[in-house]
């Protein structure tokens, strides 16, 4: 994980921050023009954008897919794909777009958890992008990321309790203790793959391809039924 350090940003980390910040922004304000409110989490919210940082935008509520597709240019979707994690997990769709943009959003109702587990990784909505805000978060390498001035303070989560992590995020304790067993699981077996992982093909709708899965798997079914999908 590393120990604490304090990182400046550079000019050239600033204006690849306001490049990737502008798209976002751009993408998240023609969803809310449609009533679509969305979240930019992970280290556009945060600040420690690099080169290969993608734009993740996240839908908080289950919507008909056909909503956020009329909000975007045919011509800017590159792929979209049906996800979930593990068996027990958020179903979700995913538009993946030009310029390194994926939008991704619930195929079943998600738990406070699920929520949670965005802003865990630093969010922010489209006025606190607006205004040129940061968040706090925690990265994939477990270090909280503290946005300054300057640039940010990073701290590995094994020196912060679980309760004063959720505090200063803005989650439950709850996902703070999970992503943490998840995390330092990951860092020790490696990343296992997505339980579910469908691309979609022509004009394929996500709730179509959802339903046939369904028919298929009787796991899958249970989880939509008990969430509330479809």
């Amino acid at each position: 994980m590393g120990s604490r350090r304090e990182v400046r940003y550079s000019e050239e980390d600033w204006k690849l921050l306001e490049l990737l910040r502008t798209r976002a922004r751009e993408t998240m304000e023609r969803l809310s023009n449609n009533g679509i409110e969305s979240l930019a989490f992970g280290s556009i919210a945060r600040g420690d954008v690099t080169p290969k940082s993608d734009i993740d935008l996240f839908v908080r509520e289950r919507i008909p897919s056909f909503k956020i597709e009329l909000c975007i240019e045919e011509r800017e979707i590159l792929a979209r794909v049906i996800t979930q994690a593990t068996p027990f997990s958020l179903i979700k769709g995913h538009l993946k777009l030009t310029g390194t943009i994926d939008i991704s959003f619930p195929l079943i109702e998600p738990t406070d958890s699920e929520i949670d587990f965005h802003l865990l990784a630093g969010a922010v909505n489209t006025r606190e992008l607006e205004r040129s805000e940061r968040k706090s978060g925690v990265d994939k390498r477990l270090m909280l990321i503290r946005p300054t001035r300057e640039g940010h303070i990073e701290d590995p989560i094994t020196d912060i309790s679980s309760g004063v992590l959720a505090r200063r995020i803005g989650v439950s304790q709850r996902i703070v203790d999970e992503r943490r067993r998840v995390l330092t699981r990951r860092r020790r077996v490696g990343i296992t793959g997505m339980h579910l992982e469908r691309w979609l093909r022509g004009n394929e709708s996500f709730e179509e391809v959802l339903s046939n899965l369904m028919k298929r798997d009787a796991a899958l079914r249970r989880c939509v039924h008990q969430r509330g999908g479809l």
